[in-house]
Order: structure tokens, then C-alpha cells, then sequence
């Protein structure tokens, strides 16, 4: 999973970024066959704010999941910073797509800036990719 509070997450109730990778989570168990989320990185602005209105300066919390969705709050501090790191955890799940230890992913009002590099590895891998936020999945089509 990749992606952000922004949108209509925010507005759904889903401001608890820990909460819903869990929940998605149980409901990809639910799947015959599937292993549910193995690798997550997620932004979230601080106080459920939408990303519509967002600057550098924001409160942001950049949350990690790993192995049986273990979810974990990787740093928090100003949106611009939180980027930076992300775009570093989004390089090294790159890397997992490439070498075929991702079978799938879900987009999540994903900025596609920031996670360049695994929507091209999973463009390249041919790895079925799905999610929400119109904007971001159409900017991610593209």
C-alpha cells in the first residue's frame, strides 16, 4: 500500500492511518491465498487536515508497515520532511517490486512524485495495481 490521508480518506473517517492499514489488511486476508499487506508507506497530515490545503509546514506523520502489517510511526514532523523520507522508503519498496517480492499493489490518494519510483517498478513488472482517489489513480494511469 502506498499512498495518504488526502482526499476522500480524510473526510471518511479513516484519519487514523494505523487503523486503516490494519483494516485493509484483515479484508485482503479475507482472500483465499492472499497474505494481506506485507509493505506499507503512508502520510498522514496531522489532525485528519486534507491534503487539498496542505503546505511544507504541516504537522505530518509518516507511518511504515511491514511484514504482517506491523504498522509503525517511521517520523513525524513538518510535510516537507516527512516527503523526503518517503521518497526514500518508496526507492527501497521499489527495489522489493523489481525483484518480485510484491505480487500487487494498492494506491491510496497516492502523489505520484512521491512514489515514482515504485508505481514505474510496478509498471515494468506488469504487477496488477488497484486503489482510490480519483485524482491521484488517474494521475498514476498516466
Amino acid at each position: 500500500v502506498i499512498g495518504s490521508s488526502g482526499g476522500g480518506t480524510a473526510t471518511l473517517g479513516h484519519t487514523e492511518a494505523a487503523e486503516l492499514l490494519r483494516t485493509i489488511h484483515e479484508e485482503l486476508r479475507k482472500v483465499e491465498d492472499a497474505v494481506g499487506i506485507t509493505n506499507a508507506i503512508f502520510v498522514s497530515l496531522h489532525g485528519g487536515k486534507g491534503f487539498d490545503s496542505a503546505s511544507d509546514t504541516d504537522t505530518a506523520m509518516l507511518y511504515s508497515a511491514k511484514g504482517d502489517c506491523s504498522v509503525e510511526l517511521m517520523k513525524t514532523g513538518m510535510l516537507k520532511d516527512v516527503n523526503k523520507r518517503c521518497v526514500e522508503l518508496d526507492q527501497e519498496l521499489a527495489k522489493r517490486i523489481s525483484d518480485g517480492e510484491i505480487q500487487g499493489l494498492i494506491c491510496i490518494s497516492c502523489d505520484v512524485d512521491l512514489h515514482a519510483s515504485t508505481l514505474r517498478a510496478a509498471a515494468a513488472t506488469k504487477i496488477p495495481v488497484t486503489g482510490s482517489g480519483g485524482t491521484s489513480l488517474s494521475a498514476a494511469s498516466s
